[in-house]
């Protein structure tokens, strides 16, 4: 399971990276930056170098952990600095792009510190692993107000989309909860990664083929990529904190 979230979670670092480096500019589907930052251009640049070279580590296993904690580090700047102004300001879901982002930053955090060999490494795997599950219910909870856009976004050839758009709502919140709350998180864990999976491959994948020139559909398929990754990372590291001990 990690590996193969290492390898989507780097297929999304890289996604992004490439596409920042096409049109000079970030990543579109968590703008607006800040207009007060500097030299946005050569900026956007540097972070879609940093974001492809990330993404080829972890996709190539060279130097994944050092790519996994650029991540955690980027995109929690990214979450919180570059985010605050539009929460401060109280625009309308501000709270969704910083939990997106945030999420990603747990799953890569997770990813860095499940590598080390420090003697609190369980304990900040738990804390990345919980992080994770903090933002689930904030995703649940888009689902449910803006019901009819995430409705919008489900396969025509798929019956009844309304309900699976209040059933897949449900489903982060009770994921999270599983995770935050420790109730049966390995099972919560697994089944939000298989569910975000079917994201990628019933949703995005396709209206990327069907719009290949539409710069947003390939960020919303990086974004998918990312937090699908995250999410087989934390599922990862779930089953093996809640695996039974067996003596040597």
């Amino acid at each position: 399971m990690e590996t193969a979230g290492r390898t989507l979670l780097g297929l999304g670092a890289l996604g992004l990276g490439v596409i920042s480096l096409l049109y000079a500019d970030f990543a579109i589907t968590w703008q607006p930056v800040p207009e007060w930052v500097p030299m946005r251009a050569v900026l956007a640049y540097a972070s879609g170098v940093s974001l492809t070279v990330a993404g080829v580590a972890l996709v190539a296993n060279r130097g994944a952990w050092i790519a996994a904690a650029f991540i955690a580090a980027f995109l929690s700047f990214w979450g919180i600095v570059l985010q605050a102004p539009k929460l401060i300001a109280g625009e309308a879901a501000a709270w969704l792009a910083p939990a997106e982002i945030l999420a990603v930053a747990a799953g890569a955090w997770t990813l860095w510190v499940g590598a080390s060999q420090t003697a609190f490494r369980a304990r900040a795997v738990q804390l990345g692993t919980t992080f994770f599950g903090l933002m689930l219910p904030i995703f649940g909870v888009a689902h449910f107000i803006y019901i009819d856009f995430t409705a919008s976004m489900i396969p025509e050839w798929i019956p009844y989309r309304v309900f699976w758009a209040w059933f897949t709502g449900a489903g982060h919140i009770a994921a999270g909860l599983a995770i935050v709350l420790g109730v049966i998180p390995r099972i919560g864990s697994l089944l939000l990664a298989l569910m975000f999976s079917s994201f990628v491959l019933l949703v995005h994948m396709p209206r990327v083929i069907a719009n290949a020139d539409n710069r947003t559909e390939w960020h919303l398929l990086s974004t998918a990529l990312l937090l699908t990754g995250a999410a087989w990372i934390v599922a990862s590291a779930i089953a093996r904190s809640t695996s039974p001990k067996t003596d040597a």
